[in-house]
C-alpha cells in the first residue's frame, strides 16, 4: 500500500460450497503486479466456467453420488463485480448493472419507483453482439451504447447479473465507494 493506493494487485477467485467457511476453497489465483486488463479476465474464468457448466448440465461425481450445482451469487466489491461481468465501470454512464438508469447526470436519483430493471435477454444479446463483432470499432460502439462486453459467465445458461451479481457492502464502504451518514432528528 502507498499513499496513492495499492501498487501491486493479486486476485483470488474462490468458491464457497453451502456458504460455510470450512467449505471455502480457492479456484484460481491471478498473479500481479497488475490486474488483468479489459477482457483478459475471461482467460482465467474460462476453465472455471467449464467446470461450472459440467456441474450444472450433467453433475459431478463425488464418491458414490452425483451432484448438480449452480452459482447462486457472485459476491465481490463493486469494481471486481463490474470487471468479472464485463459491465461498464461504476463511475461511467452505465453506472448500474441492475436498472436502466443512464448517464452521470442522473446519479443521485431517488425516484426509485420510476427505475426499470434491465432486461436479461437484452443484456445477453448485447454481450453476444459484442463477442461476435468483427472489428474493434464495432465492439467499442456496442460497449459505449450498452455498457456491456462478453463475459465467460454468460456461458452459464442461468447467469443473470441483475440478480446474481452481489456487491459486497463491506468493501464498498472500506474503499469509499459508498458514503454512509448517520443523522439525528430532534423533535
Amino acid at each position: 500500500m502507498s499513499v496513492r493506493g495499492p501498487s501491486i494487485s493479486a486476485t483470488v477467485i474462490s468458491l464457497a460450497y453451502q456458504i460455510q467457511t470450512e467449505n471455502l476453497g480457492p479456484l484460481a489465483i491471478i498473479p500481479g503486479p497488475r490486474e488483468p486488463h479489459g477482457v483478459a479476465l475471461n482467460h482465467y474464468l474460462r476453465p472455471i466456467v467449464d467446470v461450472l457448466l459440467t456441474a450444472w448440465i450433467r453433475g459431478i461425481k463425488h464418491c458414490a453420488c452425483v451432484s448438480r450445482s449452480a452459482v447462486a451469487a457472485v459476491v465481490m466489491d463493486l469494481q471486481a463485480a463490474r470487471h468479472a461481468s464485463q459491465m461498464a465501470r461504476h463511475n461511467g454512464h452505465h453506472y448500474c448493472h441492475v436498472c436502466t438508469c443512464y448517464h452521470q447526470s442522473t446519479r443521485g436519483r431517488t425516484d426509485f419507483e420510476h427505475w426499470t430493471k434491465r432486461n436479461l435477454n437484452e443484456l445477453r444479446e448485447q454481450a453476444e453482439r459484442w463477442r461476435d463483432a468483427t472489428t474493434e470499432a464495432e465492439r467499442k460502439r456496442i460497449f459505449n451504447e450498452h455498457g456491456i462486453r462478453w463475459s465467460e459467465l454468460w456461458r452459464l445458461p442461468y447467469w443473470d447479473p441483475t440478480r446474481q451479481l452481489v456487491v459486497d457492502p463491506m468493501h464498498c464502504i472500506l474503499e469509499g465507494l459508498v458514503l454512509i451518514t448517520f443523522g439525528t432528528s430532534w423533535a
